[in-house]
């Protein structure tokens, strides 16, 4: 199906929300069943252009697919772009995501809501792939951008365009989450626990 992207605010999840028509199409397809979690392809009729993502029940206030602008920031998704729509089935379950705040900032706002954050992630992110940058939402208006680092399972054929295999919803099949450092970050940590252990064997 055809359908247009409108970029809109309001939306606190990566997860978008579809026109109560393409919702009607998609349960007919699926004899009235759906997934708690849907993933989907959209492609650019323009430029051909692919991204995937991931809708869980919510239609939209136009007949249009809408993105939250954060997400469409972060997954250079232009507004208004035309696009062909389809159900993307038998994606691969992620068993381990390693993702990094995308920076400085995001580190050290993720420092302060690490389990906030995780249960977070969990919540709002439906569809991960390595190279993924998505935004979180915390308290409602806090806003960190991360970055996928890698998944597994990792030996997974590329499909033929040769972009990056997505797997489906993290929820109960993500057994684990780690959340590694930015380079700059872990450098300075390192700077740091080293002048303190030199601080700590100086006497007076």
């Amino acid at each position: 199906m055809e359908l247009e992207v409108r970029v809109v605010g309001g939306i606190e999840s990566c997860f978008v929300s579809l026109p109560l028509s393409f919702i009607q199409t998609l349960q007919s397809t699926h004899i009235g069943f759906l997934p708690p979690v849907l993933a989907l392809e959209i492609r650019s009729r323009r430029t051909g252009e692919c991204w995937h993502l991931a809708w869980s029940g919510s239609a939209s206030r136009s007949p249009a697919i809408e993105v939250a602008q954060q997400l469409a920031e972060c997954i250079s998704l232009p507004d208004r772009t035309e696009v062909q729509v389809k159900a993307a089935a038998n994606l691969p379950k992620a068993t381990l995501v390693m993702i990094e705040p995308s920076t400085e900032d995001d580190w050290e706002i993720l420092e302060l809501n690490s389990e906030l954050a995780e249960e977070a992630i969990l919540k709002q992110v439906g569809i991960v792939h390595e190279g993924l940058k998505f935004p979180l939402w915390l308290h409602g208006h806090t806003v960190i951008v991360f970055c996928v680092v890698s998944t597994s399972p990792r030996k997974l054929p590329l499909p033929p365009n040769g972009q990056p295999l997505p797997f489906s919803a993290l929820n109960d099949s993500a057994k684990s989450m780690d959340i590694a450092p930015t380079s700059s970050h872990l450098a300075e940590k390192t700077y740091h626990d080293i002048v303190d252990n030199k601080n700590e064997g100086t006497t007076t």
